[in-house]
């Protein structure tokens, strides 16, 4: 055990986006998209992988965790093995000390109507909450668990020796659109699921670091570096093996130019300083 720091960090690195700064243009953009709810689930979906920090569920909804979550990133439209259905939109794997949380986002236009007129829940409203049912059969079978570790690679340990407990998210439609009473029985729901509207995403500073990335075939690959990013010891070893961050970086009209310079020099030490991560870390270690 080596009980030193191990790696150099860089004193003058350009700094990433303020978080006040983006905050505030990026509630901007998302308010803007809500204007406009007969937009096409797509628009939303592209918002929301370039913004992970508006991602609910990377500590956990029904509980918090202080953990990072695996691979430090949100998964876009992450494909279950051997699921031939409607997969999920966006999906966390919470993690804590415990067990393992896979959090499964099923995300709908804002426009949709939760209830008929009479306070029943509408045909479209039923079928969104019927997929959360499908996935949860889906995992409820041990050998779809253990094609989901080796899928997301956490088939190895400390990860192997942890329970899947996964939770299930609907978005759908605006708070504007249901009254108190109805929206209890609409929203009757299971402790591992969560129903919301749109209304509930605001991005979280806790999240300000993560990415967006993408698994297919074996790889996984960054979709969007958000310009709020930082890098170090506390988030490197989850990026060891995932491909595409210069590309990524380079796609961001909100990185400076200097910033991006940095970047695309420094992620290379960070990943090869985590595949031997020795030493201690220093928690306040960022660049």
């Amino acid at each position: 055990m080596t009980y030193e720091r191990t790696y150099e960090m860089e004193p003058d690195a350009p700094p990433a986006e303020a978080w006040e700064d983006y905050e505030r243009r990026a509630t901007t953009l998302w308010r803007e998209l809500l204007s406009s709810p007969d937009l096409h689930e797509d628009r939303y979906q592209a918002f929301l992988e370039d913004n992970p920090a508006f991602v609910p569920g990377a500590h956990g909804l029904s509980l918090t965790s202080g953990h990072v979550p695996i691979r430090a990133g949100v998964f876009a439209k992450p494909v279950l093995p051997g699921y031939s259905a409607k997969q999920p939109d966006m999906m966390w794997i919470a993690t804590d000390s415990v067990e393992i949380t896979p959090i499964l986002l099923e995300i709908e236009r804002p426009s949709k109507k939760w209830l008929t007129a009479d306070g029943v829940p509408r045909r479209e409203f039923t079928q969104a909450r019927n997929q959360l049912t499908d996935w949860r059969e889906w995992f409820a079978k041990p050998h779809n668990q253990l094609l989901f570790r080796e899928g997301f690679h956490l088939d190895r340990p400390p990860e192997s020796s942890k329970p899947l407990r996964p939770f299930y998210v609907l978005v759908y439609g605006r708070r504007d659109d249901i009254k108190d009473a109805a929206y209890k029985r609409a929203a009757d729901r299971r402790p591992d699921e969560e129903v919301m509207t749109f209304d509930r995403f605001s991005p979280s500073r806790d999240q300000a670091d993560y990415l967006c990335i993408r698994l297919r075939q074996g790889h996984v690959s960054v979709v969007t570096f958000p310009s709020t990013g930082r890098i170090g010891p506390n988030i490197a070893p989850e990026w060891v093996g995932i491909g595409g961050f210069e590309q990524a970086i380079e796609r961001s009209s909100a990185i400076s130019l200097q910033r991006k310079a940095f970047l695309r020099r420094r992620i290379p030490y960070w990943l090869q300083w985590a595949q031997e991560r020795r030493g201690i870390i220093f928690t306040g270690d960022w660049e």
